[in-house]
């Protein structure tokens, strides 16, 4: 479990299983019901975490309609221990509650994601500046913050809908594409994806306009 890097991880799995396997077609959910696991006297988490599901479809050879219809390399992923547990997410089947150090978490968070980001965009032979937008995980408005102005991007440069539907963990990154795929107008010849999760885990990809 990659917590808040699940999509990704999971977008590797089957990016390997295409290519090793012999899948042609993949669903890719993802499903969080963080409100069981924080608790309402908890101010730092109640009303940051929220719930949702997701589905994606993976085929080796995409299709002909949509407005989100994007190949990508495999992701990027990276990982370090978490010894003093300063973000902590339970199975939801415990009696045990989410917890985190804010401040090591912020900070962790925003030197990671952006470091997967861009090795992710070395592998794909671009740089940060060559995306017409990052796609970060939702996790707070800070960190999202954070990482445009250490990559000192514009902020239409980086997508940000937290106010809208609050952290949902591995969901948040499918809902922000199906969110811009509902979008008209926008040229999004390349995303950036970047995540970051509990463990710690990590995680980038980059999407191409088939």
């Amino acid at each position: 479990n990659a917590a808040c890097s699940g999509y990704l991880y999971a977008l590797s799995q089957v990016y390997d299983m295409m290519r090793q396997g012999g899948f042609k077609q993949v669903l890719v959910i993802t499903a969080e019901t963080l409100s069981r696991v924080v608790r309402p006297e908890n101010y730092e988490t109640y009303f940051l975490f929220g719930d949702a599901a997701t589905a994606s479809l993976v085929s080796l050879q995409g299709s002909a309609s949509g407005n989100l219809n994007y190949r990508f390399n495999r992701p990027v992923l990276s990982a370090i221990p978490d010894p003093k547990d300063c973000l902590h997410v339970p199975l939801v089947s415990s009696d045990d509650h989410l917890s985190m150090n804010g401040v090591t978490v912020f900070r962790t968070a925003v030197r990671e994601m952006i470091g997967v980001l861009n090795r992710a965009c070395h592998e794909s032979k671009l740089t940060v500046n060559d995306l017409d937008l990052i796609v970060p995980h939702q996790a707070n408005a800070r960190i999202i913050e954070a990482i445009r102005k250490q990559l000192n991007l514009p902020a239409e440069k980086v997508f940000n809908m937290i106010e809208d539907v609050a952290n949902t963990s591995s969901n948040t990154i499918p809902v922000s594409l199906y969110t811009l795929m509902n979008e008209s107008g926008r040229k999004l010849q390349r995303l950036g994806l970047t995540a970051f999760g509990g463990g710690f885990t990590f995680g980038s990809a980059i999407l191409e306009k088939l």
